[in-house]
């Protein structure tokens, strides 16, 4: 299982040219942050 304390784990799932990535990355910060955040 991955690490996500980890930067390369967050780098891994954050950084890739997909749409799942892309909306792991959104929910994350959505969540992060407690607002919407528009794209």
């Amino acid at each position: 299982m991955l690490n996500p304390r980890v930067d390369s784990t967050l780098e891994a799932l954050f950084t890739q040219p997909t749409k799942e990535s892309k909306a792991a990355l959104h929910s994350f910060l959505e969540a992060a942050t407690e607002r919407k955040i528009r794209i």
